[in-house]
């Protein structure tokens, strides 16, 4: 990665989602919820526009990329916004999404 930008780590709140636009030629995003261990939570969409080959290797990722699990995203900074009407932080310009582990069992049930 590169040394300009930012990196959040958290936990995924839901399962990753990969989302199309409809067209002609669809492009994609990949897009994530994640919470993090202080402040508000975040909201990363990777774009990963037409190339067919970015959206199999997404598809590929998703099963690694589940509520609960642990990732990385890299980003070019921060934006504070609304999600579905919650506080949050968008990651901008997002370049990287990484897993980080397994998915991490919460206490006293969920």
């Amino acid at each position: 990665m590169s040394d300009k930008g930012i990196r959040i780590t958290g936990e995924l709140t839901q399962d990753a989602a990969l989302l199309y636009t409809p067209g002609a030629t669809p492009t994609a995003h990949l897009e994530l919820h994640i919470d993090a261990d202080i402040g508000l939570p975040y909201v990363a969409r990777h774009p990963l526009g037409a190339d067919p080959n970015a959206h199999m290797a997404a598809q590929a990722k998703l099963i690694m990329l589940r509520r609960g699990a642990q990732v990385a995203v890299y980003g070019a900074g921060l934006r504070a916004q609304s999600d579905h009407g919650i506080a949050c932080l968008a990651v901008l310009r997002v370049s990287d999404v990484l897993p980080l582990g397994s998915i991490r069992k919460k206490q006293g049930g969920d």
